[in-house]
């Protein structure tokens, strides 16, 4: 169960879930309560400096993203909205579907700040 739940709008309204350890988030399942289009789930690895995170979208066809800065940029807004007006945190997403990522995420007042690394796993070409 969740230790707590926020709707964040990034402008689109994220269903934003903290769990009470990793291996909760781990065992997440990609079912997306009705009326939610984006759910993120998240908990502390390391208090306050890493959490781990999972991002399901079905609505918009995607079960679920691997490395997800929106998403993080909404946990920087509602820790904001908690009291706590900086902070930077490491985001561990994507190890449950085989693409782990680190996102390196900052913020002070009104400003976030997103950042990591990226590995080249596929050329994909979109036809317009």
């Amino acid at each position: 169960s969740a230790v707590s739940a926020a709707v964040v709008r990034m402008p689109l309204p994220y269903l934003v879930l903290q769990l009470p350890d990793p291996t909760a988030v781990a065992r997440a399942t990609t079912s997306v309560p009705d009326g939610y289009g984006e759910v993120y789930i998240w908990a502390w690895e390391t208090e306050p400096t890493s959490v781990r995170a999972r991002f399901f979208a079905p609505e918009a066809g995607v079960m679920e993203d691997p490395a997800t800065g929106s998403a993080a940029v909404a946990l920087a807004a509602l820790l904001r909205h908690r009291g706590t007006d900086r902070g930077a945190l490491r985001v561990q997403q994507g190890d449950e579907i085989g693409h782990p990522s680190t996102i390196e995420l900052s913020w002070a007042g009104d400003e976030a700040s997103i950042g990591g690394t990226v590995r080249q796993d596929e050329v994909r070409v979109l036809d317009s």
